[in-house]
């Protein structure tokens, strides 16, 4: 049972106990500092933080000094043993020429190897080499280069004290990676360089002659010399070009463009659009001008964002990028990173806080039970981290001033609350602030859970401080944090997805997949509508929303929250809606109680008085039948087409669409299909 189970199973206890007094404390109309200062009282807490501190000091003490630290399948701590099998793993993969199950393998070693170990130098050395084979080459570049910075070093230790069958490992790594830079080098036309590097390998064979016999020396001679000669003699024009990578990318590089540009003052959205506030909708967006379907509207990087446990090996913890050669995090095995610079970021400022008990901060998905640490709980603790700077600190939180107000300010969720911060205080804290949490709606149970995970998430901030204890001001102040955005995450948090194409299948089978959550502040000032007109999707963690259909001036921007009309009826939606998001849907599918996908016409109906238009059949017939042809190609890996042809027969379909009648089944099907081609132009894995 983990630390947090363990708690909240004694607070049930107790609150069944006391006959529903507990839970009668955490209560509306109590303010959420009421709420975290009495969560904080809880005496279940003391032994909360003596275990935790003990995680976190068993994380720091065992390190780099134990060979095979007790649990290090499960704790995140760098395991020999474990690095070990993945490597066996990977040798017996490379020997029967699979070279992404080799690559996989391989990665996991070098997540669990201890930093700069001979270890993860073959590691890198091995899954450069599969790289290169699958012609990755510039993937597999990076990864031999960071082998042979590592390989250097031991090599020069290994002549003063190490054994001589050590030395021999070595080496033959350390020959097969100059080799294989060689190769990369060469694939990029790169013949001087490569040449430069074979020299340096002969000039190693000279340096360590003396520990070599005589097989192995006129072995790596020969090799070196006859790839000189092959490297000096007549080049062809031609040269080969990378196959398409096994784990694709996450189009970070290929961000749109927002319509009509960057919106003045409202951060992350289009020009075209609008804010406006009334008393039904609240805060929400309306076109400013006719919004063409296909156009991007906002492209946001979040505020914080957090991924599933499953997928942190295999995503980089900072920009949620599929990733085929991840870095591993020098300190523990969980996570992975897509290159240096997100790495440096990330030890900077979050991982540097969570890094010894991110265990205990996510559960992983599947389990059951009512104990389960909300998957919110990283992204609420990240949130305040961002917000307070509480990765900027060496000792215990000096609170800066703008938060420490901001919180002691109309704690009641006055009107100042609700109200943009347009000064740009707190890194862009202000509109995560004003996000609503809906705490007067909650239950009593509802509200004692989150106050109990709020306290949680403070004892889990204590045991990896220096003093280990907070001053008891700070406290109370960071718990209402917390509480506050496991209350607001629970109605704005959106997903970070990708696309997997698996199989022979490829885009056909292909499947939408959950990698974690994130908090858009503008995204989330879009309300939901049964029948969006707009569609989601991840460019690592960018979140880019596109119209997925025209948008007349002065229409609301909606987006879709989980229940759509096409999967389930009126009332469901409206309770499902109403359970999580506490408001009472009245978008045009409810209100009008439009069936479900089985139930639309395959065409919109045209008025029996109108006189039929043979010219409009005819064009709605070529478009359909584009549109068929467009799909073939998207299945293909062809996707553009499909795309304009969507968009065009969308266009026409929605012409003839009548008011508060809902769509046909075919613009329905010219929308998924355009959704799907920008997400495939997203986060996309291939099998």
């Amino acid at each position: 049972m983990s630390v947090f189970d363990a708690l909240l199973a004694e607070v049930w206890s107790a609150a069944r106990e006391d006959d529903s007094t507990l839970l009668a404390d955490f209560a509306a109309p109590s303010s959420d500092a009421a709420r975290a200062a009495r969560a904080l009282r809880l005496p279940q807490l003391p032994r909360t933080r003596r275990a935790l501190r003990e995680h976190a000091e068993a994380f720091t003490a065992t390190g780099q000094d134990q060979d095979e630290p007790a649990g290090a399948e499960d704790t995140g701590l760098k395991s020999s043993l474990r690095t070990k099998r993945a490597i066996a793993r990977a040798q017996d993969a490379a020997a029967a020429s699979r070279d992404l199950d080799a690559i996989l393998a391989l990665s996991e070693a070098i997540r669990f190897a201890r930093s700069g170990e001979l270890e993860e130098a073959m590691a890198l050395g091995g899954r450069g080499h599969a790289l290169l084979r699958l012609q990755q080459t510039e993937a597999g570049l990076q990864d031999l280069r960071r082998a042979r910075e590592l390989l250097e070093p031991l090599l020069k230790v290994s002549d003063e004290s190490k054994t001589v069958h050590l030395a021999s490992d070595l080496w033959s790594s350390y020959l097969r990676t100059l080799l294989d830079i060689a190769s990369c080098l060469e694939a990029r036309r790169a013949l001087a360089e490569a040449e430069t590097v074979l020299r340096e390998a002969m000039a190693a064979v000279r340096d360590v002659a003396e520990r070599l016999d005589a097989k192995d020396k006129a072995q790596a001679v020969g090799i070196i010399m006859q790839r000189l000669k092959e490297i000096g003699g007549p080049q062809t024009e031609e040269t080969p070009r990378p196959s398409r990578p096994p784990l694709s990318s996450s189009g970070l590089d290929a961000l749109p463009r927002l319509l009509a540009g960057p919106h003045p003052t409202l951060t992350s959205a289009s020009a075209a659009l609008e804010e406006r506030v009334d008393a039904k909708r609240g805060r929400h967006l309306v076109a400013a001008q006719n919004i063409p379907a296909g156009s991007a509207i906002i492209v946001e990087r979040p505020y914080a964002w957090s991924l599933a446990l499953e997928e942190m090996a295999t995503h980089c913890l900072h920009c949620c990028s599929p990733v085929l050669a991840p870095l591993p995090c020098p300190l523990c095995s969980n996570v992975a990173f897509c290159g240096e610079d997100c790495r440096r970021a990330a030890l900077s400022s979050y991982h540097r806080l969570e890094c010894p008990l991110l265990r205990q901060l996510v559960a992983p998905q599947g389990q059951g039970g009512g104990g389960d640490l909300t998957p919110m709980a990283l992204l609420a603790f990240r949130i305040v981290a961002r917000a307070a700077r509480l990765g900027e600190v060496t000792g215990g939180p000096r609170l800066p001033q703008e938060f420490v107000d901001l919180y002691r300010r109309d704690e009641d969720a006055g009107k100042k609350k609700r109200r943009r911060n347009k000064g740009g205080h707190l890194d862009g804290y202000g509109p995560v602030f004003a996000q609503v949490t809906h705490s007067e709606a909650r239950t009593p149970a509802d509200l004692l859970k989150r106050a109990v995970t709020s306290a949680y998430l403070t004892c889990c901030l204590e045991a990896v401080l220096p003093d280990g204890v907070l001053p008891e001001d700070e406290a109370q102040l960071l718990t209402a944090a917390f509480l506050r955005h496991l209350q607001s995450c629970s109605c704005n948090a959106y997903q970070v997805s990708e696309h997997r194409c698996g199989g022979a299948g490829g885009v056909r089978a292909s499947r939408g997949v959950e990698l974690g959550g994130a908090c858009y502040p503008t995204v989330s000032l879009v309300n939901h509508a049964c029948h969006p007109n707009v569609a989601r999707h991840s460019h690592g963690s960018v979140c880019v929303v596109r119209a997925v259909r025209l948008i007349p001036e002065g229409s609301e921007v909606l987006d879709n929250y989980g229940p759509h009309f096409l999967e389930l009826e009126t009332e469901e939606r409206r309770a499902a809606l109403s359970k999580q998001y506490m408001f009472h849907c009245d978008c045009d599918a409810c209100r009008y109680g439009w069936p479900t996908l089985e139930g639309l016409d395959r065409l919109p109906q045209v008025d029996p008085k109108a006189k039929a238009n043979s010219k409009q059949q005819n064009l709605l017939q070529e478009l359909s039948g584009r549109l068929q042809r467009g799909v073939q190609g998207l299945l293909e890996g062809r996707p553009g087409e499909a795309l304009q042809a969507a968009l065009k027969y969308s266009g026409s379909l929605q012409q003839l669409q009548q008011k508060g009648r809902p769509p046909s089944a075919e613009q329905v099907r010219a929308e998924q299909v355009a959704a799907l081609c920008w997400s495939l132009a997203g986060n996309r894995v291939d099998f």
